[in-house]
C-alpha cells in the first residue's frame, strides 16, 4: 500500500458525534435511570436482552437525547423576557419536558404491558 496524500497540504478532519450509548446519552439509558429512581424493574419483559424488541422500538430507545446543538429547536422557541438565567431555566424545562414526553412514548411502544 502506498501513501498518495501530499504531505505538504494541510488536511483537517472533524468528527461530530459521540458514542451516546457508552456515555448514557440515549433514551434507553434515560429509561433505566428513571425506572431505577422509582424502584421499578429495569428488565424488558423479565430479561436483560433488549434485542428481542422490534427494530423500530429498539432504534427508538437508542436514539440520542437532544442535547447540545441538537437541543437548539427547543431552546429558542419564544422570544422570552427575563434575565439570562431565567431564559436558560425556561429552555432547560422545555428540553426536559420534551425528553420526558418522548421517553414515555418510547416506553409505551417498546413495553406495552408495563
Amino acid at each position: 500500500m502506498t501513501d498518495t496524500v501530499d504531505a505538504s497540504q494541510t488536511s483537517v478532519h472533524l468528527t461530530l458525534g459521540v458514542d451516546t450509548h457508552v456515555w448514557d446519552l440515549n433514551y434507553a439509558c434515560m429509561r433505566e435511570t428513571a425506572l431505577k429512581r422509582e424502584g421499578l424493574p429495569t428488565l424488558i419483559e423479565g430479561s436483560f436482552v433488549t434485542n428481542k424488541l422490534g427494530r423500530d422500538e429498539w432504534a427508538a430507545l437508542h436514539e440520542p437525547l437532544p442535547l447540545g446543538f441538537s437541543a437548539a429547536k427547543f431552546v429558542g422557541k419564544d422570544k422570552e423576557e427575563g434575565t439570562r438565567s431565567e431564559r436558560a431555566e425556561a429552555a432547560r424545562r422545555r428540553i426536559e419536558a420534551h425528553m420526558s414526553e418522548q421517553l414515555a412514548l418510547k416506553i409505551i411502544a417498546a413495553e406495552p404491558k408495563r
